[in-house]
């Protein structure tokens, strides 16, 4: 038995003709069990990764019924195109299941018994609830509210769903941002069903936005992201009869965003035409989610990488498909030490180096203020005519070859000597009563 499944599960990779004859040749009643099948990957869940649970929901494509019974050895998971090893498997969702149900209120729910039809779905959705299982309820018209927070207390829900009365619009784009808000942070298998019978007012015309009715706050592509950017996939429902000749635009569902709101976030959009059908919906969503398989594999590449990663799920000759972004590396929380730990290096590189050159920088230049001879410092000479620090001793300027004034010539309280009393020869000062030049040696000839 396990042999030939183990044939049927690879044959994929073998002519059609060489499949046919092995199936035939080894127990030909049980090709039957090999499908084909409609295979669906309902969620994944990577809060454990490397480890990542798959919730696979298989049915057959003739009825729609749930193919229950199979074994871990009729399943293969591969990720990007590579086989990864199965290490937990569950015929059957043992673990708690936690669903929003968000109900449409609005006026138009009053026709037909839509609203009571509603109500009778929730509650054969809550009479199909395990003690593991919880439900929150989510309620729109103009506005939302949280009607009951998540739950596993049945009369309670009960007690809620019957107190749901008629309001006024709708705003089923916000009905799905709290459906949202609830669903994060909840571990497991998650549900989201949201039935509406009309148009989200935000899409109005002037004469509703003159009367109140506004509609969701958010717009139908910031709830998409929104939804998608928590992995929350929101099934929806449009309850009453499709937009046709005649039915207008105005009176009908909005179907096309209805299921654009599915697609987009890896949910099933139904449609309902009548109240009386939406109590098997509901049924059928709480038994085939309790009837899925649980697949837990551990992933090829347990990088934090933040890529996408694409899951195959075949069971027996068919194949189901799916997607998620491992986003651990992604989700950091800030951590003030942290970022003081990674900046701390980086300010150090610049400012040692800022710090080093200056110790090591060299002095300006004295600048000469008009009038003095010396510099601030008492041990340096400055040039009267252009300003230069001149060194000890020297006689001349290097900067303009003028000569250099003796220290007493600019030494207060000493008087400077008369212009007449100047060397002829080299132009030295010469002290009033000198008879000859000190630093030439030349007669003074006055």
């Amino acid at each position: 038995m396990n042999s030939l499944r183990t044939k049927l599960i690879h044959g994929m990779c073998v002519s059609q003709a060489i499949f046919a004859v092995a199936c035939l040749a080894l127990q030909p009643a049980l090709a039957a069990d090999s499908g084909p099948y409609d295979v669906r990957i309902e969620q994944v869940d990577a809060r454990e990764f490397p480890l990542v649970t798959l919730f696979v929901l298989v049915t057959d494509p003739a009825d729609g019924e749930v193919i229950s019974g199979l074994g871990q050895e009729d399943f293969v998971v591969t990720e990007d195109d590579v086989q990864v090893e199965i290490v937990k498997f569950s015929a059957g969702n043992p673990g708690p299941i936690s669903t929003v149900l968000a109900i449409d209120r609005s006026g138009s729910m009053e026709t037909e018994g839509k609203l009571a039809g509603a109500k009778q779905a929730a509650r054969a959705f809550i009479d199909q609830m395990r003690p593991q299982d919880q439900v929150a309820l989510v309620v729109f018209d103009n506005t939302v509210s949280i009607w009951q927070d998540f739950t596993s207390d049945q009369n309670q829900l009960r007690q809620r769903i019957d107190a749901i009365a008629l309001g006024n619009g709708t705003a089923w784009y916000d009905g799905v941002w709290y459906t949202v808000d609830l669903m994060t942070g909840v571990a497991g298998r998650r549900n989201a069903i949201l039935l509406s019978d009309g148009k989200d007012l935000r899409e109005g015309g002037l004469l509703q936005r003159l009367f109140g009715a506004s509609g969701s706050q958010h717009s139908f592509e910031e709830t998409i992201e929104y939804a998608s950017a928590n992995g929350v996939a929101i099934h929806t429902v449009g309850l009453g009869a499709q937009v046709n000749t005649d039915i207008s635009d105005a009176e009908g569902f909005d179907e096309e965003r209805l299921k654009r709101m599915a697609e987009s976030t890896e949910g099933v959009y139904h449609h309902s035409p009548t109240a009386d059908q939406l109590r098997q919906l509901y049924l059928s969503f709480a038994e085939n989610t309790q009837k899925e398989y649980v697949i837990t594999v551990r992933s090829g590449r347990a990088s934090y990488d933040g890529t996408r990663r694409d899951l195959r799920v075949t069971a027996g000759s068919s194949t189901g498909s799916g997607g998620y972004v491992e986003q651990h590396l992604l989700n950091v929380e800030s951590n003030s030490w942290a970022a003081l730990a990674f900046i701390a290096p980086l300010a150090l590189a610049f400012i040692v180096p800022l710090v080093w050159r200056k110790s090591r920088a060299v002095p300006p230049d004295p600048v000469w203020t008009p009038g003095a001879n010396s510099s601030p410092h008492t041990d340096t000479i400055m040039c009267m005519q252009c300003g230069r620090p001149i060194r000890t001793g020297a006689r001349f300027c290097v900067g303009c070859g003028s000569a250099v004034l003796p220290t007493w010539a600019s030494s207060p309280p000493v008087s400077m000597p008369s212009p007449t009393a100047v060397c002829s020869r080299c132009g030295q000062l010469l002290r009033p009563s000198a008879r000859f030049c000190s630093n030439c040696g030349e007669r003074n000839l006055q």
